[in-house]
């Protein structure tokens, strides 16, 4: 085995819970760490996208677990770590990945329907999931917690105040969670991502203009690709893959001294220094 070869296959032994794994993101970012030699483990809400997945992550040579999961329900998150996470006997990196908001709307527009259920899928899936995880997590030696969060939880903008606040609120959990964990040798970070191209909240970003501005799919895609440009210094947009090797970074050895913190990956678009 080369150098090469023996650096990617660094999480070799590891097993790693990536939530809403299934398609995304998720799906990237399980793929990312079982060419990295990971063992996987993907929930989803959709059985057809989570076998899908579980055949490309095979397909890298890695073992799978996929499962349907409702993070939302409490009884169903720890009936999965029962079934899927008990029998593996060990888990060594969590990826809470579960999130997103469905329509664009301004604070005038939101009712408390929409807060509830907006903290509910973001929030408290993950503080849900991490729960039951701490168990297995304390007793790892390479222990990490790495959470999606978004840029939107640094720098408010003018649409989706509930989003931007529930981020903020996993980013504040994220740091709490790395400084009572810091004893037991847990790593926690956030990341904070920008519009990423390519996962489901694109395609949901992009047909929410198609419909307020009566365009075309493609119309509509060009003008969000041309607004997410704007924001940033680089003028590039995100890809699933940007995000994903990050967490592969965090979940390596090379990240023994990381935690506590909020990494933006973003093209430079939030601008406060914090």
């Amino acid at each position: 085995m080369t150098m090469k070869n023996a650096a990617e296959k660094d999480l070799a032994g590891r097993v790693a819970l990536i939530t809403g794994g299934s398609k995304g993101i998720g799906k990237t970012i399980a793929l990312t760490l079982a060419r990295r030699g990971a063992d996987i483990v993907i929930c989803g809400r959709g059985a057809s996208a989570l076998e899908t997945a579980a055949e490309e992550i095979r397909a890298c040579g890695s073992t799978v677990h996929a499962h349907p999961l409702d993070a939302t329900k409490l009884e169903g998150v720890r009936d999965f770590f029962r079934k899927v996470i008990e029998p593996i006997g060990r888990l060594d990196i969590l990826v809470n990945n579960i999130g997103g908001v469905r329509e664009v709307a301004k604070f005038p527009d939101l009712t408390d329907d929409d807060w509830y259920g907006i903290f509910d899928t973001n929030l408290m899936t993950m503080v849900r999931v991490t729960r039951e995880a701490l168990s297995y997590l304390t007793k790892s030696p390479y222990a990490r917690i790495i959470n999606i969060a978004s840029v939107a939880g640094k720098q408010p903008g003018d649409w989706n105040p509930h989003y931007g606040a529930v981020k903020a609120a996993m980013i504040h959990l994220s740091k709490s969670l790395s400084r009572t964990l810091g004893p037991e040798h847990v790593r926690v970070n956030a990341i904070c991502s920008s519009t990423i191209k390519g996962e489901g909240a694109w395609k949901r970003d992009v047909e929410s203009r198609m419909r307020s501005g009566n365009v075309s799919f493609e119309e509509a895609e060009r003008v969000l690709e041309a607004e997410v440009r704007a924001k940033a210094p680089l003028g590039e947009i995100g890809t699933p893959a940007d995000v994903a090797e990050l967490v592969a970074f965090l979940a390596s050895n090379q990240a023994c001294f990381i935690t506590g913190t909020c990494i933006e990956v973003d093209g430079g678009t939030v601008r406060s220094i914090f």
